[in-house]
């Protein structure tokens, strides 16, 4: 089982948390204003099986956007990945980002793979 809770900035793309088989479960933005303390922050619970691969990410990843100006769709582009390994996953993914971006991704991004063993 896996607990998620956003802390990051609201915006047009949503927050989610995906496993290799690219079940969603998505996570409300934070409310603005002094969402670090705990205050009114939601918080999701996703069962994860063997197999499964958590996938955590920054909104530098999430709102990248292309030469249009569409935010990076991360969620279509996850089946791909399937099946790989972690470290791959997230060389692919963020080669695949940066490929996507019109400026060379200029936020800051985090990524965060995890395989789920038992």
């Amino acid at each position: 089982m896996c607990a998620a809770r956003n802390v990051g900035s609201s915006g047009k793309s949503s927050r989610n948390a995906f496993t290799t088989r690219c079940r969603a479960s998505a996570l409300r933005p934070a409310p603005r204003g002094d969402s670090l303390t705990g205050d009114a922050m939601r918080s999701r619970t996703v069962d994860l099986e063997p197999g499964d691969l958590l996938l955590l990410y920054t909104d530098g990843v999430s709102e990248t956007r292309d030469a249009e100006d569409r935010f990076y769709p991360l969620a279509a582009r996850l089946g791909s990945f399937g099946g790989k390994e972690p470290g791959a996953v997230l060389d692919e993914l963020l080669t695949d980002v940066v490929a996507y971006s019109a400026d060379g991704m200029t936020d800051d991004a985090a990524l965060l793979a995890v395989r789920c063993e038992a």
